[in-house]
């Protein structure tokens, strides 16, 4: 379990980070003043976008299985199954919120 958890905590840190990264180079390609900056399109800020989406859409069934593999194993005792749990709550719920998001900045 603590190897399966430490894993999963990785892989939730990671999505933050390359999501909350592809978020703001979204952005940034909208703005008015990119646009103007860019004329035409930014090339390398388009790629590393492309970069951060790849590196998303990559963390997230990852972090779908993690989530399984923590669910699957077995607890000993009845007071660990909040312990469980809440393993499991806080990257579903990171989940929940990333992916519609990421479908609407595609």
């Amino acid at each position: 379990f603590a190897s399966t958890y430490a894993q999963l905590q990785v892989t939730v840190a990671t999505l933050r980070v390359e999501f909350r990264r592809f978020e703001e180079l979204v952005v940034s390609l909208g703005t008015p003043a990119a646009a103007e900056r860019c004329s035409g399109g930014d090339a390398e800020a388009e790629a590393e976008a492309a970069r951060a989406m790849a590196c998303v859409e990559r963390l997230v069934p990852q972090l779908m299985g993690l989530i399984k593999a923590v669910g699957a194993v077995p607890i000993d005792f009845a007071a660990e199954a909040p312990v469980k749990a809440a393993a499991v709550r806080m990257p579903a719920e990171l989940l929940k919120a990333v992916v519609p998001r990421l479908h609407s900045l595609k």
